[in-house]
């Protein structure tokens, strides 16, 4: 009978399963530095103080000597290494930062020498031509390699347990290097120098390289988004580039709905209605009109999206290309650049249901095969980690040196090509097609950099969108090519990381940023960030919204997806005996309104709100007694809908009768770059801005002819491409018209409104004076308020 007892207790003879191991952990030590010393004459590595000479003492497991030795600094010092704490100044650089990256592990932060070092501190000239070494100890549980970068505008050295891991000298293409760190149990070394020639920068920044988060790349497309939304003029437009008038309207519209931002949205409306004004007459611009419609999915675009469509194929040059549209060739017959943009409206027009002719597709394939620096791609070996021979792209067939952004430009356009070509008579040229997108892939993976051209990343124009623009590109080229890596470089995570260093706080791009620039990098940024659909709202989801209980035992909640929904959550009390609720909404302006009552399932219900701005809602239960409890109060801002005033914002800034009356503008004083006339000139992108010490801003209006109207309309202040996004604010301003009574009018809070002053009757307007009162949200970067424009309608 022992055999059914032992089958009864497997585990007693079942073989051990082996245990997981631990992971290694790692362990940083305070920092020390040594410095400032005096500039190696020879530049190497490790000259300076004779480093070099005691790397052969830095063993793993060991302490190192040097550590207790002092060097001769600048100025003939006796320099010890101290003990220094750069934390307080990374975290002053965290808040600066709009995306600041999280420290882990052997991750240093951006260490400014000009902060850290305390004697250079104390004398910055110390540092003008100096040399600085920056050590720290690393406890280990077990063997363990990491890749890291090392990252700097000067020349930076690593080394970990005496061994030169990576070195990045001052002219480098890229502004990191990268290495491995090989370490073993127990205490290990790190040792970090920068030499200093006399530029303004001296810093250092040692990353482990770990992939970026989706929550870190979210935060930073929802301020990209929140850029664009606030730099949206009342009348739908974003600001034109290059005369390209409805092309930035375009691409921010395309941007915004590619970002996740519902069609329903105000600014998505007004921004479609703009584009439905006028055709574009050139390449670039009808491409990206076109992306916008079809994006928008309004059936009232049809006829304009066939049209648009019609326009770019006629436009198609004899050699397969396009150039800038119904102007004519332009210089050298076609180009590359415009091509890619015309393959993508194209595409659009293909997913919207316009047939587009095979001859089209192979025209333009020719046309881009045509622009290889190579012409032809012979099959050879494989080359690094791509399949292809590299053979990039220029700008046109005459154009004889590929480079990054032609390239990326001639892999998407082919790969949209690929897809669309017809089936019949085509294998030659699709085989052709598909050789000339992998030799593409290898060049870039040969080339591979970030920057078009090295222009602008890695010197002082970051302003130029250029480099951004290529981003876009690369983009496409990696997506609708089909390449994860170029030459072995994830190009989506260090594209992403690159932008997000470059956000400002804003939440734009450069240093000169444009709405333009912004959503080239959300383009980019979005390729990874598509949001899985909603199953379950947790009560820590953004978008759900509860009520406080101490204002009402009814627990109310509320999700802002559109349409937005409201029910009762069951930990209401008593709410085993509620018979109905009785929802009431408060609508931007207007008293509070009683909705349907509600006796489903979780008393849920989804109104239809159809006025955007900010609203109310609260429930009130009653019970089967007929008694009755209440919710607190739910505020919320509807951002979706277009009421009928919002719209007419597109137009009435043509009909303002102040442009036609010969007004004189005088102000209090004027901010850099606004001034007082710029409130009557019709253009949504100025206006006027007090300077920031005038505290009794004021603006006196006096016409030779007088104006007529029954309403006096104030144009919020547009924010700036360098302006932050949370810009200051009137509230209260005293308008007296002619010589009236003065009379108080109040700003709305929503930015995106007009503050309306109802005259009464049509008035003859022959002087207007405004005296801003009260203001708030005073920004530290931009302290000073005003308005776009002062209208009489």
């Amino acid at each position: 009978m022992l055999l059914p007892a032992l089958l009864a207790v497997p585990a007693l003879f079942a073989p051990e399963r082996p245990q997981e191991e631990a992971p290694v952990t790692v362990v940083a030590g305070p920092w020390e530095a040594l410095g400032p010393l005096p500039f190696p004459s020879s530049g190497k590595p490790g000259r300076a103080g004779n480093i070099a000479r005691k790397l052969k003492s830095m063993q793993p497991g060991s302490s190192w000597p040097a550590l207790e030795e002092s060097f001769e600094g600048v100025g003939k010092m006796t320099l010890p290494w101290l003990a220094i704490d750069p934390e307080p100044w990374l975290l002053e650089q965290d808040e600066a930062a709009a995306n600041p990256r999280p420290r882990r592990g052997v991750d240093s932060g951006r260490l400014d020498l000009f902060e850290v070092l305390p004697l250079v501190k104390a004398d910055p000239a110390l540092g003008e031509q100096a040399s600085a070494y920056l050590y720290r100890s690393l406890l280990v549980s077990g063997d363990l390699q990491l890749e890291v970068e090392l990252r700097s505008r000067v020349t930076a050295t690593l080394w970990c347990n005496g061994v030169q891991v990576t070195t990045r000298p001052a002219d480098a293409r890229t502004p990191s290097a990268s290495g491995v760190l090989i370490l073993r149990p127990g205490v290990n070394h790190l040792l970090l120098e920068a030499l200093h020639d006399g530029e303004d920068d001296w810093d250092i920044e040692l990353r482990e390289r770990r992939p970026l988060d989706q929550e870190t790349i979210d935060r930073a497309i929802d301020l990209g988004v929140d850029y664009l939304l606030a730099r949206q003029a009342l009348d739908g437009r974003w600001q034109p580039y290059s005369g390209y008038a409805q092309g930035s309207t375009s691409i921010a519209v395309f941007t915004l709905l590619m970002s996740g931002v519902p069609r329903r949205h105000e600014a998505v409306l007004k921004g479609l209605e703009q584009l439905r004004r006028e055709k574009s007459d050139y390449t670039y611009a009808a491409s990206l009109q076109l992306m916008a419609l079809v994006a928008g999915n309004d059936p009232q675009d049809r006829e304009l999206i066939l049209e648009l469509s019609e326009d770019l194929m006629s436009w198609q040059l004899s050699n397969g290309l396009w150039s800038y549209g119904w102007r004519g060739d332009g210089a050298g017959g076609g180009d590359l650049s415009n091509t890619q943009y015309a393959a993508l409206g194209l595409r659009a027009a293909v997913a919207a249901g316009v047939p587009v002719p095979g001859d089209v597709w192979q025209k333009m394939a020719r046309g881009a095969l045509d622009c290889r620096e190579g012409r032809r791609s012979s099959r050879g070996p494989t080359t690094g980690k791509d399949t292809g021979v590299p053979n990039g792209f220029g700008y046109s067939s005459g154009y004889p040196n590929a480079y990054p952004s032609m390239t990326a430009a001639g892999i998407g356009t082919l790969a949209i090509v690929r897809d669309n070509l017809p089936a019949d008579g085509t294998r030659n040229l699709a085989t052709t097609v598909a050789r000339a997108i992998e030799d593409g892939t290898a060049w870039l993976g040969a080339n591979w950099s970030l920057s078009d051209l090295d222009r602008n990343f890695l010197g002082d124009e970051r302003s130029m969108m250029w480099d951004y623009y290529y981003l876009y590109g690369l983009e496409r080229a990696g997506e609708l090519g089909g390449a994860r890596n170029f030459g072995g470089h994830d190009w989506y995570q260090e594209g992403a990381a690159l932008l997000l260093e470059q956000q400002g706080d804003n939440g734009g791009w450069g240093i000169s940023p444009t709405p333009v620039t912004a959503c080239f990098a959300l383009l980019f940024l979005k390729r990874a960030s598509a949001q899985p659909p909603v199953t379950n709202i947790a009560n820590e989801d953004e978008r759900l919204r509860v009520s406080d209980p101490e204002e009402g035992p009814v627990h109310l909640r509320m999700t802002l997806r559109y349409p937005p929904a409201m029910w009762v959550d069951r930990k209401s009390e008593r709410y085993e005996e509620f018979a109905q609720i009785l929802y009431w909404l408060r609508p931007p302006s207007g008293a509070w309104q009683r909705a349907p009552v509600s006796e489903g399932r979780n008393f849920a219900m989804q109104p239809d709100l159809e006025q955007p701005g900010p609203w109310s809602v609260r429930a009130d239960a009653i019970l089967v007694d007929g008694s009755v409890l209440s919710s607190g109060t739910l505020d919320f801002i509807q951002e979706e809908g277009l009421t009928d005033e919002r719209r007419a914002y597109i137009d009435e800034g043509q009909f303002n009768q102040l442009r036609g009356a010969s007004p004189q503008v005088k102000v209090s004083s004027s901010a850099p770059q606004t001034s007082g006339s710029f409130l009557i000139d019709g253009n949504p992108f100025t206006g006027w801005l007090a300077a920031e010490d005038d505290l009794e801003p004021m603006v006196d209006i006096t016409l030779r002819r007088s104006a007529k109207g029954s309403t006096l309309r104030l144009v919020p202040y547009l924010p700036g491409p360098k302006d932050p996004t949370d810009f200051p604010r009137a509230t209260l301003v005293e308008v007296q018209i002619n010589d009236a009574k003065p009379q108080t009018l109040r700003i709305p809070s929503d930015a995106k409104a007009k503050a309306i002053l109802d005259l009464g009757k049509e008035t003859s307007v022959r002087r207007i004076r405004l005296r801003i009162l009260a203001t708030e949200g005073t920004n530290k970067e931009a302290p000073t308020v005003g308005f776009s424009g002062v209208q009489v309608l």
